[in-house]
C-alpha cells in the first residue's frame, strides 16, 4: 500500500502542483506537507512549485536558499521553468552568489527546450556580455525566436538591435516590424521606440501625430521616458495642439518618478507660468530635485533663481554655490555668471583674477558674452594686466558672433586707437552693426560719427536718424544732441517744441546740461511758452548739480528780476560758484557786481582782478571783459591797478578763487 502511494505521487502532474502552490499560498499546511513529501521524492513538479513559494514567501516565510535549492532539484531533472528561475537566482545573486556564467548556463538548458523567457534573458546576457562573451548575433537568435514566441520584450529588443545595427546590418525597418509587434501588445517600451522612429521618420515616413499616440499609450502606463517624449510634443505643438497644460500633467508625472528631464522642464514652466500659474516656489523646488542630481542646467536655473530672489530668498552665496557645481562640471553659462559673482563681489568677496579666469573658461568655449567680458578686462587691466590687444581679440571673437556690446567695444578700440590702429572707418563698420541690432552706445556714437564727419561724409540726417534711435531707448546725451539738431534745423526741420520735447525727457533724468537748455528755452519763449519762473527752476536744477553755465543764467535772472524777486546778493552767489570752477563768463559778471557794488561790497581793484581773470580764461575779443576791464582802469590809479592785476595773479596760481578773493576782503 506504501509503495503505491509513494508511485502516485511521484507522477504528481504540472497542474495538480500549480493547484497545491495556490493552496499552499493561502495557508493550507495540508497542501504544503503534500507538496513536500512530494519533492522529497523527486517530483520535479513539487520541487518547482515549492521553489516558487519559498522564493515570494507565499504561505512559508521567504527564503532564497530554499528557493535555490529546491529550483536546483527541478532544474537538473530537465524542468525548464525550474532552469529558468535558477539562472534568475544566480544573475540577481539572490539565494546563491551572484553568478552570471552559471545563469547563462541554466537559461541556455531551458531555452534549448523552447522555453521563451529563459531565450530572451540568454539573449540579454549575451546582449551585455554577462556570464557570455558578448556576441550581438547570439543575442539576435535567442531574442527571435523568444520573439516569434509573442514576447512582448524580446521583439522590443530585438527591435532595438535591428535600429542601432548591433549584429545585423542597421535596418530600420525590421525594427519597425518588431516595435510595432511590442507595442501592439501593450508593451511601454516597444510603444515608445516605435514612436520614436515615427518621430524621427525612420523606417516609416515622419508623422508626430502616430509619433504622440504612441508615446501616449507608454505613458498612461508609467514609462517615463515616453512621457517626457509627449510633454515635449504638448510644448511644441508636434501631433497635438500645443498645450503647455498638458505638457506640464505629464512633466509632472515623470519628474515625480525622478526624470532629471522633466523635472528641470516643469521647473521652467512654473518659472514662466507656462501651462501652470507662475510659481518660482515650485521652479526652485523642481530644480533643486534635479540639481541636487547633478544636472547642470538645473543647478545653473537653481543659481539664477537664487540670485534674483525667485522663489527662494535672495541669497548670491547660494547662486555663487550652484553656479560653481555647474561651472566646475564645464558648463560654460555657469562659468560666465560665476565670473560675474567675482567681478561684483556679490556671493563670494570681490576678486576680479577669479572673474578673469572664469570669463576666460567661458570665452574659450565660444561664449560670446564670456568673450565681450574678458576683453572689458583686459581694457581695465583687472584681474589681468592691462592689454589693449589682447582686449581687440576678445572683443573682435564676440563681435564675430553678433554680439552687439562687443560690436561696440570694438569700434570705440578703433575709434580710440587701442589696441589697434586708429580707423575711423572701421569703428563705424562695427558701429553700424551693433547700432543695427539695437546698441543704444553705439547709436548714439554713430550719430556722432555723422554728425562730425569721422570715418563717414558729414551727414545731419543719419546723425538725426541714429540719435532719435538712441533717444527713444532713454539714452540721455543722444536725446540732447537730437534737441539741438531740432534747435539748429540741422538733418531735421527746425523745429522748437521738438527740442523742448527731446531737452525735457534728458532734463527729467537729471542732466544738467538738459536742464539748462530747458531753462534758456523757456527764457526765450521757444518751442515753449516764454516762462521766466520756470526758466528759473530749470536754471537752478542744473546750477545746484555745479553747471557753471546755469549758474551764470541764474545768476543773471536774479540781476533782472526775471522769474525772481530781484536779488544780487543771490547773484553774486551764483556767478561765485561759476567764477570758482574757471568760468570766463561767470568771472566777469562776478567783476560786473564788484564795479557796481551791487550784491558785494565795491572793489574797482577786485572788479579788476575778476576782469583779468576771464581774460585770461577768454582772450577773444567777444569776451566783455576786455571793455570793461579797459572802462574801469580809466577810474583807477595806477597802484589800484597793480594791486588788481597782483590779486589776479594771486587768485589764479592759488587754485582757488574764492578763498583768495574772501581772504583779500577780511
Amino acid at each position: 500500500m506504501k509503495f503505491l502511494q509513494r508511485i502516485i505521487r511521484t507522477h504528481l502532474t504540472a497542474q495538480r502542483a500549480d493547484a497545491l502552490q495556490a493552496k499552499v499560498a493561502s495557508g493550507n499546511k495540508s497542501a504544503l506537507e503534500t507538496l513536500l513529501c512530494e519533492a522529497r521524492n523527486e517530483n520535479m513538479y513539487a520541487q518547482f512549485s515549492l521553489g516558487v513559494s519559498y522564493e515570494h514567501g507565499e504561505g512559508v516565510a521567504q527564503d532564497y536558499g530554499q528557493a535555490a535549492q529546491w529550483y536546483h532539484k527541478a532544474a537538473e531533472q530537465g524542468h525548464a521553468p525550474g532552469q529558468l528561475n535558477l539562472g534568475f537566482l544566480y544573475e540577481s545573486g539572490q539565494g546563491v552568489p551572484q553568478n552570471y556564467s552559471q545563469a547563462a548556463q541554466w537559461y541556455r538548458k531551458a531555452a534549448e527546450q523552447g522555453n521563451p523567457n529563459a531565450q530572451f534573458n540568454l539573449g540579454l546576457l549575451y546582449a551585455d556580455g554577462q556570464g557570455v562573451a558578448q556576441d550581438y548575433n547570439q543575442a539576435i537568435q535567442w531574442y527571435r525566436q523568444a520573439a516569434e514566441q509573442g514576447v512582448a520584450a524580446a521583439q522590443n529588443n530585438l527591435g532595438f538591435l535591428f535600429a542601432k545595427g548591433h549584429g545585423v546590418p542597421r535596418d530600420y525597418g525590421q525594427a519597425m516590424q518588431w516595435y510595432r509587434q511590442a507595442a501592439e501588445q501593450g508593451y511601454a517600451a516597444g510603444q515608445l521606440n516605435l514612436g520614436q522612429l515615427y518621430e524621427n521618420g525612420q523606417g516609416v515616413e515622419q508623422d508626430y501625430g502616430q509619433a504622440a499616440q504612441w508615446y501616449r499609450q507608454a505613458a498612461e502606463q508609467g514609462n517615463v521616458a515616453a512621457q517626457v517624449s509627449l510633454s515635449a510634443f504638448y510644448a511644441k505643438g508636434l501631433g497635438v495642439p500645443q498645450d503647455y497644460g498638458e505638457a506640464a500633467q505629464w512633466w509632472q508625472k515623470a519628474a515625480e518618478q525622478g526624470s532629471i528631464v522633466a523635472q528641470v522642464s516643469l521647473g521652467a514652466l512654473y518659472a514662466k507660468g507656462q501651462g501652470v500659474p507662475q510659481d518660482y516656489g515650485q521652479a526652485a523646488y523642481w530644480c533643486r530635485k534635479a540639481a541636487e542630481q547633478g544636472n547642470v542646467a538645473a543647478q545653473v536655473s537653481l543659481g539664477v533663481l537664487y540670485a534674483k530672489g525667485q522663489g527662494v530668498p535672495k541669497d548670491h552665496g547660494q547662486a555663487a554655490q550652484w553656479f560653481r557645481k555647474a561651472a566646475e562640471q564645464g558648463n560654460a553659462d555657469a562659468q560666465c555668471r560665476l565670473g560675474f559673482l567675482y567681478y561684483n563681489g556679490e556671493g563670494v568677496a570681490q576678486d576680479f583674477s577669479q572673474a578673469a579666469q572664469w570669463f576666460r573658461k567661458a570665452a574659450e568655449q565660444k561664449v560670446a558674452l564670456a568673450q565681450y567680458n574678458l576683453g572689458l578686462l583686459y581694457t581695465k587691466g583687472h584681474g589681468v594686466a592691462q592689454d589693449y590687444g589682447h582686449a581687440v581679440q576678445w572683443f573682435r571673437l564676440a563681435a564675430e558672433q553678433e554680439n552687439p556690446s562687443a560690436q561696440y567695444s570694438l569700434g570705440l578700440c578703433y575709434a580710440q586707437g587701442h589696441g589697434v590702429l586708429q580707423d575711423y572707418d572701421q569703428a563705424v563698420q562695427w558701429f553700424h552693426k551693433a547700432a543695427e541690432q539695437g546698441d543704444v552706445e553705439a547709436q548714439y556714437s554713430l550719430g556722432v560719427f555723422y554728425q562730425d564727419g569721422y570715418g563717414v561724409a558729414q551727414d545731419y540726417v543719419q546723425a538725426a536718424q541714429w540719435f532719435h534711435k538712441a533717444a527713444e531707448q532713454g539714452y540721455v546725451q543722444a536725446q540732447i544732441n537730437l534737441g539741438l539738431l531740432y534747435y539748429n534745423g540741422q538733418g531735421v526741420a527746425q523745429d522748437y517744441v521738438q527740442a523742448a520735447q527731446w531737452y525735457r525727457q534728458a532734463a527729467e533724468q537729471g542732466v544738467a546740461l538738459a536742464q539748462n537748455n530747458m531753462g534758456f528755452l523757456y527764457y526765450n519763449g521757444h518751442g515753449v511758452p516764454q516762462d521766466y519762473s520756470q526758466a528759473a527752476q530749470w536754471y537752478r536744477k542744473a546750477a545746484e548739480q555745479g553747471y557753471s553755465l546755469a549758474q551764470i543764467n541764474l545768476g543773471f535772472l536774479y540781476c533782472n528780476a526775471q522769474g525772481v524777486a530781484q536779488d544780487s546778493g543771490q547773484a553774486a552767489q551764483w556767478y561765485r560758484k561759476a567764477a570758482e570752477q574757471g568760468d570766463a563768463v561767470g568771472q566777469s559778471s562776478l567783476g560786473d557786481l564788484y564795479a557796481d557794488g551791487r550784491g558785494v561790497p565795491g572793489s574797482k581793484i577786485v572788479a579788476y582782478a575778476l576782469y583779468t581773470l576771464s581774460i585770461s580764461q577768454n582772450g577773444s575779443s567777444d569776451n566783455p571783459a576786455f571793455n570793461r576791464r579797459l572802462s574801469l582802469s580809466n577810474c583807477m590809479t595806477s597802484d589800484e591797478i597793480e594791486a588788481g592785476r597782483a590779486l589776479a595773479q594771486k587768485m589764479s596760481a592759488s587754485g582757488s578763487l574764492l578763498k583768495i578773493l574772501d581772504e583779500y576782503q577780511a
